[in-house]
């Protein structure tokens, strides 16, 4: 066979083998879940020991180790950036995007590492701080309207007393919280926290409290837009 042809022939053949990586990468492509992690916390008291010399430290960015557990084990780790930070005198949070994977154990913990500014800079690799692990119990949550097909955003309730654009039932606030399984009836995975569930079905809008616990590993929300 003509050397011409065995190229044309491998590269046929690596050109298949790129396309079925594609294809399984789509096969198997997950969606990540949002995990939120608030901590009362000290920011300067915290960084002060580390950076004396930082007069007013900020926290510039969010890095994430995640961790995940066997048998009371940790099995393995990955780093991740977190988005959605708010810093306040006594308390700092932030959103985290798991893999989905990680939920399978059902056993998994958040350790914050938090990046300096100094001099109005975002701080170099060497500034950071190390926050404290926090197990993550993962609740499931069933979301139910009448009639289905609601959009369903859930915000944090210490997130939507500092905004009060989420009351006004502002696109740009809400979005960020959509619940990205779907529109009711629709399962999600939520945290023992206090949220704010807001529905929008056509034109309208409905809230109400949710307050998943550990108590009731798996529950419910629903609303009747009837009424």
């Amino acid at each position: 066979m003509p050397e011409s042809t065995n190229l044309i022939m491998n590269i046929k053949g690596s050109f298949s083998l790129i396309l079925a990586i594609l294809a399984a990468s789509v096969t198997f492509a997950q969606v990540p879940k949002r995990l939120y992690f608030i901590e009362k916390v000290n920011i300067k008291e915290l960084m002060k020991n580390a950076f004396p010399d930082i007069d007013k430290p900020q926290i510039a960015s969010v890095a994430v180790e995640l961790y995940s557990y066997k048998n009371g084990i940790k099995q393995d780790s990955l780093t991740l950036h977190a988005d959605n930070l708010y810093t306040w005198k006594d308390s700092v949070a932030f959103r985290v995007n798991v893999p989905e994977s990680y939920f399978a154990d059902q056993k998994i913990s958040l350790q914050p590492i938090y990046h300096l500014k100094k001099n109005g800079k975002k701080g170099n690799l060497p500034s950071y701080v190390v926050g404290n692990e926090q197990m993550v119990n993962p609740l499931l949550l069933k979301i139910k309207s009448n009639p289905s097909g609601a959009k369903v955003y859930l915000v944090p309730k210490l997130y939507w007393d500092r905004n009060p654009d989420f009351a006004k039932f502002k696109t740009d606030a809400l979005f960020l919280y959509q619940v990205s399984e779907g529109v009711t009836t629709v399962t999600t995975y939520v945290q023992e926290y206090v949220y704010i569930a807001v529905f929008k079905y056509q034109d309208r809008f409905l809230t109400m409290p949710c307050t998943p616990n550990h108590l009731h590993k798996s529950d419910s929300l629903f609303v009747d837009f009837q009424h």
